[in-house]
Formats: C-alpha cells, sequence, structure tokens
C-alpha cells in the first residue's frame, strides 16, 4: 500500500511539471466543472458509507448547498488581455498595444498618436449551487456492487469587470464592447455622424459589457458510477469503478466573453476511479485513517461556438472588417467577431481529480483534512466549418468610404483610401483557433471538514460542514469555497 501511494505521488508531481502552461490574449476560458469536486463530495459521507449495517436496505442520500467564489482576477485578466496584460491601451497610433481605430472607424483620431481608451479587465466568478450524491448498495444483484448518481445544480455568475479609465473615445469603446454602436446610412445613403467614416454594425459576439454579469442556472453535468469493492478487511479498504457523465448544460454560445458555462461545456465523458483507505492507528472508538481516492475522467468530442481571433494581432476580434465587392453606401462594415464566432470542433480529453488525506474518528465526530490535486488536459479543437476564403478584409483605419464603389483589396491601402481598398484579405490560415481553446489546467486545493454521523437513529443521519482554498497553475481559477452537508440512510 505504502509503494501505491507512492506512485501516485511522483505521478502527480510529473503531471503538474509537464502541463503547467503560461499564455495570453485568448478569447475563451473553461474552468474546472463545480461538479468535479472529490473533498467536497468525500468528506465524511464515505465514512458515513462503512458504517451502513445490514439492517438497512443499502440507500444512502446527501445534500450538500455550497458558495464559491474566485481570487485571481490579475492573472485571468493577463489571460483575456493583451501582451501578458490587464491593463492595456487602445491608440490611433500603430506602436502602441491595439491601434482602436481598427476597431472604431474615426476620422477625428486616425491621425497622430492618441489614446483613444485605456482598458482594465478583471474577471471574477462567484458559484451557488447544491449538490445531490445518492449511493445504492447492490449487494442483492452482486456481492460488493454498488450504484453512484451525482447531480450538481449550479447558479454561475460570471464578469469581466471591464474598466475603461481614460481615453479620448473611452465612453465610445464602453458602448462598443456593449453592443450599442451601431452607425447607419441617413436617406441619401451617407454615413450619420461627422466623426466616422465608415458605417457599422453592432458588437453581437464576445461583448464585455462593464455593467453585465453573465448568470446561468443548470445541472453541471450527471455522473453514473458502477463500483466493485476489491478490498474490504480490517484495515485496508479499496473499490475501483465505471462510468459516464452525460451533459446537461448548454454548449457555449460566444455572446460573450468569459460566458457562464455550467458543467464540462457540453461534452460527454467516460470515467473511471478507485477508493481506498488504510486504518493507521484504533483505540476503541477512535482510529485515524489515510485515504485516497481518484477520478479520471475522457471527455469526448463536440462541436462548440467559440469566438478566433487573427495570428499576430492582439484584440483583432474586434477590428471592423467588411465583404469584399460590397457597395459602401449600401452595406455596413462588421466587428470581426460577429464573423470569428464559429462552430468548431472541441476535444477536452482527460481530466485528472484526486484527493491524499486524513480521517479522525472519534465516537461519530469525522475531522477531514487533505490536498486534492486536479490537472485537466489542453483543448483540442478544430474548423468544424471552411472559412470564406478572400471574401471578407479588414478595414484600414485611414480609408474614407462613403460613395457608391465596392469595396474592394488594395496593394496601397493607405493611398486608395477613397478608393476604399481592403488593408488586408482574411484567408483560414490566418484564423487563430488555439486563441479559443482553455490550455491545460492545474490547481492544488487544500481542503478541511468536521462532521457527525448519529448511527443509533432507526435512520442513521450524518451532518457536516467544510472548507477548502484552491490554488492554480497560473491561468487555472483559484478560489475558496464552503459547504454544509446532510446525509440519511435507508
Amino acid at each position: 500500500m505504502k509503494k501505491f501511494f507512492k506512485v501516485i505521488f511522483i505521478l502527480i508531481i510529473s503531471i503538474n511539471t509537464a502541463f503547467a502552461t503560461h499564455t495570453t490574449e485568448k478569447t475563451f476560458f473553461l474552468p474546472r466543472s463545480h461538479g468535479v469536486n472529490l473533498p467536497m463530495e468525500y468528506t465524511a459521507w464515505n465514512e458515513f458509507l462503512s458504517q451502513n449495517t445490514e439492517e438497512q436496505f443499502g440507500t444512502n442520500f446527501q445534500v450538500v448547498p455550497f458558495y464559491q467564489e474566485s481570487l485571481n482576477g490579475t492573472d485571468l485578466g493577463k489571460y483575456f488581455g493583451v501582451k501578458n496584460k490587464i491593463s492595456f491601451n487602445l491608440h490611433s497610433g500603430q506602436e502602441e498595444d491595439v491601434r482602436g481605430t481598427y476597431i472604431i472607424h474615426d476620422a477625428t483620431t486616425a491621425a497622430g498618436n492618441v489614446n483613444l481608451a485605456t482598458i482594465e479587465i478583471y474577471p471574477h466568478q462567484k458559484a451557488t449551487g447544491i449538490r445531490f450524491d445518492y449511493f445504492q448498495n447492490l449487494e442483492r444483484v452482486m456481492e460488493n456492487l454498488y450504484l453512484k448518481v451525482a447531480i450538481p445544480i449550479i447558479f454561475l455568475k460570471n464578469t469581466m469587470n471591464l474598466k475603461i479609465k481614460e481615453g479620448t473615445a473611452k465612453d465610445t469603446f464602453l458602448d462598443y464592447f456593449k453592443g450599442k454602436i451601431d452607425i447607419d446610412f441617413d436617406s441619401a445613403g451617407i454615413i450619420s455622424g461627422q466623426a466616422h467614416n465608415s458605417a457599422q454594425e453592432s458588437l453581437t459576439h464576445a461583448k464585455i459589457p462593464h455593467d453585465y454579469d453573465y448568470t446561468a442556472v443548470d445541472v453541471a453535468d450527471i455522473d453514473i458510477i458502477f463500483g466493485y469493492n476489491v478490498l474490504n478487511n480490517n484495515r485496508y479498504k479499496a473499490s475501483i469503478n465505471l462510468g459516464f457523465s452525460f451533459p446537461t448544460g448548454e454548449e457555449p454560445s460566444g455572446f460573450y466573453v468569459f460566458e457562464s458555462i455550467v458543467g464540462g461545456g457540453n461534452h460527454w465523458s467516460l470515467n473511471a476511479g478507485i477508493n481506498s483507505n488504510a486504518t493507521m492507528w484504533k483505540h476503541k472508538s477512535k482510529n485515524l485513517k489515510l485515504n485516497f481516492a481518484l477520478n479520471y475522467k475522457y471527455l469526448f468530442q463536440s462541436t462548440e461556438k467559440r469566438t478566433l481571433k487573427l495570428k499576430g494581432l492582439p484584440y483583432s476580434q474586434y477590428y471592423l472588417i467588411g465583404k469584399i465587392g460590397s457597395i459602401r453606401n449600401q452595406t455596413k462594415f462588421i466587428p470581426a467577431a460577429n464573423i470569428l464566432t464559429r462552430n468548431i470542433n472541441v476535444t477536452p480529453g482527460s481530466q485528472i481529480d484526486t484527493i491524499l488525506g486524513f480521517s479522525y474518528n472519534h465516537s461519530g465526530l469525522i475531522i477531514d483534512v487533505g490536498y486534492n490535486f486536479f490537472w485537466k488536459n489542453k483543448e483540442s479543437v478544430s474548423s468544424k466549418d471552411h472559412w470564406f476564403d478572400g471574401k471578407y478584409g479588414i478595414l484600414h483605419p485611414e480609408q474614407i468610404l462613403e460613395g457608391n464603389k465596392s469595396f474592394e483589396l488594395s496593394d496601397n491601402p493607405v493611398a486608395a483610401g477613397v478608393d476604399g481598398g481592403a488593408e488586408k484579405l482574411i484567408y483560414e490560415q490566418d484564423l487563430d483557433i488555439q486563441a479559443a481553446s482553455t490550455p491545460s489546467l492545474v490547481t492544488h486545493k487544500i481542503y478541511g471538514s468536521l462532521g457527525y454521523l448519529c448511527l443509533k437513529l432507526k435512520r442513521p443521519i450524518m451532518l457536516g460542514f467544510g472548507c477548502s482554498y484552491e490554488f492554480a497553475e497560473k491561468y487555472a481559477l483559484e478560489n475558496w469555497q464552503i459547504w454544509t452537508k446532510m446525509g440519511i440512510t435507508f
């Protein structure tokens, strides 16, 4: 048994070292599902299950309300930010973080080097939920067999906490990221307003409203697990299990950045795991146990809507683009995210959730303390639909686009501004699909729990309270969590 725990520890350290990743300028992030939480499931409950008597039917229920809040907004801000910064500038010149006139085609600021807006983002997440666990002893069907079902219901609230501190066009950009900038033509086909030299549609995807939380209420996938006890004596207990999870939440829509997604993003998974403990010390009604559990999931491919960007161009998902050949005083130009939010194939792949801890039991009082390691594989992403090669082009900030000429490609877009030339045609090889993938995630959690088992009742019950702190490798979600629980046996 000691050799087994040593091998698992070395495996955890190896995975931690090999797959920790750092990245920035991303358009999508899916953290650990709130239904994947061994400390919240395991504490007190696992000991309660081991105390069942033959007088009971072997049916057990557990109800666990919880609250969780994230802590590392700075790291997540860099993840969604530009050049690994939480705060960055949108300028009319070309030497700063992002040239803002690619986004708002404003003739009054196209010349020179004017700070249009200084953006700061500080993403934050709050989750409230209730977890239901059902355990059924299937000894009457087959000796040592059991069934587990887990149903977590989550209320999730994400926000990007967008702030625009300064800049000559800060109010304009606040409205743009909210999806409220819509510059139209008048009845004569002339662009409305004197400050702009091109008509443009409002932003419909990858929005970042500064005064809005993205909320969702759903079931965070349902786990159905069959287990078998392979070892059960006075000192050692061990079981293996196999099952699956089926998705119940909605898939990503791409309407907002850091949208609230309950569960694993609408992917089926195959699950396997082990659950074991070793009694290290025992005296009358007191004992100390070493607990180890590991759950493995493989999440299969599914289609999701995510926002791409253009390679090498920070914040290019917000650039203004046009369809080649469109008549300039009849067709409005388009924020790129409206077109770059596309169906892509996503394979999350493997993930591991494991705990190693101690449990002290004294006449029904249960104290659990331990460590939880979580690892999730880097997502594999690919295009589901072919891009419209050469049909869209990036609009140059200094072009004047009134008149009835068509929008075409120009070899000299600045000089050809009156002719309405595109600065660059967009081809499939220009699309940055990896910007829409979640990297490998590694987190470490310290947890503690206090529980009490009332075993002398006709229907034995369990009460408990627990808390945890989860810290991360760079861009995973750090958080603190508290929970209470109640269980009953039939």
